[in-house]
């Protein structure tokens, strides 16, 4: 018996020291991030682990305005959807780039074509997530597109119903796509953002580098990112490089970036995708570049509220960058209606949220025959 005690002591002793080291972050950040890099890869085959079903039925009963507003415009195109102009924009799209899916959803399960890989990354971020969202009765019977690239590149003369994680509002056929969230932040935001807990209180406000800090792939559609390395090494107000092959800067874990005060966001190929949300999760005052390209949440978001838009100019980010300076109050705001916004609005569980409500939308659009499409077999 005397073992025994010995054994739930031990237990007792190995807990609080787990809870100790992971709350105190004491250890070096390497660890905690090889840690939930584990934990991500073990959980990665249970893709809702990190779900809430409280906040997501929440959510889902009581949006916010922004989130209704973005969906009712996006649906504005799309009073009624039938199968002939859904099978009309999957043969004029359906092209290696776009990759795009075809889904049904029918009696709370979920259908695809037979002759995808469904072991691509692109399909392993998504199609867990409508499967859980429809076996538990979020979604009505219905058939939709996804869009499963970066952007969309549409050969169709009139407006698509179209789902995809982002769209250029300057290219018209773009502009009427219905906004969901990337299968990357679906899949991997809540792994970053346990790292990102850490880095939060290892470097705390006081303890981070005042300088605009940047790393990232060439991919620009812009033109921001080469903007701002051409910039680089003008002033020592910002730190900004490409890595990647053919680069001698080497790459940065994302706490890392955390070191420093200033963060900026860059449209890639089209946007950031997880890069926006982990950036206003930071503690860290944002900046970006000004666009007409966009993510699902952007509406929510306000310039000079929860970051700061500026032109790409060296005078500009001094001139800013020395007045945050002598402005702490001000720091202190925009990182708190950031960390606001991230806590309340951008949670995996909001996610998932977000995309019940853009089916659900769909769903009461959709006329078409709701019997079982050919060469459709259930996803697993």
């Amino acid at each position: 018996m005397r073992n025994f005690y010995k054994y739930i002591l031990f237990l007792c002793v190995l807990t609080a020291g787990w809870v100790f080291v992971h709350q105190a972050s004491v250890l070096p950040m390497s660890y905690y991030h090889r840690f939930y890099t584990t934990q991500y890869k073990i959980f990665r085959f249970v893709p809702t682990f990190y779900v809430s079903s409280k906040e997501l039925k929440s959510w889902i009963d009581n949006p916010p305005e922004w989130a209704k507003k973005q969906i009712e415009d996006d649906f504005s195109s799309f009073p009624v959807i039938t199968k002939e102009s859904l099978d009309q924009a999957y043969e004029e799209n359906f092209t290696p780039h776009n990759q795009l899916l075809k889904v049904q959803i029918k009696n709370g399960k979920v259908y695809t074509p037979e002759e995808i890989n469904r072991k691509l990354p692109h399909y392993k971020g998504i199609l867990p997530v409508i499967k859980y969202l429809a076996t538990r009765g979020y979604l009505s019977d219905c058939v939709f597109i996804l869009c499963t690239q970066d952007y969309l590149i549409s050969k169709s003369k009139n407006p698509v119903p179209i789902l995809t994680y982002a769209k250029n509002l300057d290219v018209p056929i773009e502009k009427d796509a219905i906004l969901i969230p990337d299968w990357l932040n679906l899949k991997s935001w809540e792994f970053f953002s346990r790292t990102l807990a850490h880095a939060k209180r290892k470097y705390s406000f006081d303890k981070r580098i005042k300088k605009l800090f940047w790393r990232g792939g060439c991919a620009d559609s812009m033109g921001h990112r080469q903007n701002l390395i051409d910039l680089d090494g003008i002033s020592d107000v910002m730190d900004a490089k490409f890595v990647g092959k053919g680069y001698s800067a080497k790459h940065v874990p994302i706490y890392a970036h955390l070191a420093y005060l200033y963060q900026i966001n860059l449209d890639g190929a089209r946007c950031s995708w997880s890069r926006f949300v982990w950036q206003l999760s930071s503690e860290s005052v944002v900046f970006k570049g000004k666009s007409n390209q966009m993510q699902w949440f952007y509406r929510g978001l306000k310039p000079d509220t929860h970051y700061l838009e500026i032109p790409l100019e060296i005078t500009e980010i001094e001139k800013t960058i020395g007045e945050l300076n002598n402005n702490p109050e001000e720091v202190q705001k925009l990182i708190k209606n950031a960390s606001e916004f991230s806590q309340n609005n951008l949670k995996v569980s909001h996610m998932y949220a977000y995309i019940a409500l853009v089916l659900r939308s769909y769903a009461k659009r959709y006329n078409g025959n709701h019997a079982l499409q050919d060469r459709m077999i259930p996803y697993q």
